[in-house]
């Protein structure tokens, strides 16, 4: 794999640098640029999209999503879904990353014991919702930090519902958790294959 390749090579760099100082400069920007590489790669994986999105529509990835991040994170996830049914591809895919984002960011940088998901169909817009009750953050600093290049992440999200013609909203404060809500106008329902949600 491209990554464990990388990590390899920077690890071995890393030792280098503190055998010989007088290459410690050149060993640093060299891993500064593998750094910027593994964050390339783990972007490109997260852009691949799970077959389940594809074989069974938003809803079933999202139960998946749910069960896979209940199971091996620190915080417990409930999950609210309406009958979903089959959507545009585009729509599924970026209403999947953003929920996707938003549970990557709790479990780098929450803190969180629950988290809850809710995804609906209201009057022409998918509607979804993630919160957690985590340590919470600035979201005028984040986003500072972003357009900065730090992390493309939160606008990522941003730029996903806008790209589809939704809107996406941030709203967090240190103590008081995080809430990441999103609408997606004019769904348009694919194929009539609906997923229950339990």
């Amino acid at each position: 794999m491209v990554g464990q390749a990388l990590t390899v090579v920077r690890l071995n760099l890393e030792a280098a640098a503190k055998e010989d100082h007088g290459v410690a400069v050149r060993l640093a920007e060299c891993l500064a640029v593998i750094d910027g590489t593994l964050e390339q790669v783990r972007a490109f994986a997260r852009e691949l999209g799970p077959s389940m999105l594809d074989d069974h529509g938003l809803a079933a990835a999202i139960h998946a999503l749910a069960a896979r991040s209940s199971r091996d994170a620190q915080f417990t996830v409930s999950l609210e879904m309406d009958r979903i049914p089959r959507l545009d591809p585009a729509l599924e895919s970026s209403a999947y990353r953003v929920i996707q984002e938003a549970l990557t960011n709790v479990v780098r940088h929450a803190r969180a014991s629950t988290v809850a998901i809710r995804l609906r169909l209201v009057e022409g817009a998918l509607e979804l919702m993630v919160r957690d009750d985590g340590a919470g953050f600035s979201v005028a600093d984040a986003l500072a930090r972003a357009r900065a290049g730090e992390s493309l992440g939160l606008l990522g999200m941003y730029e996903r519902a806008r790209l589809l013609g939704g809107a996406l909203e941030v709203l967090s404060a240190a103590g008081h958790g995080t809430r990441v809500q999103a609408s997606f106008p004019s769904f348009g329902a694919a194929t009539d294959q609906a997923f229950d949600s339990p």
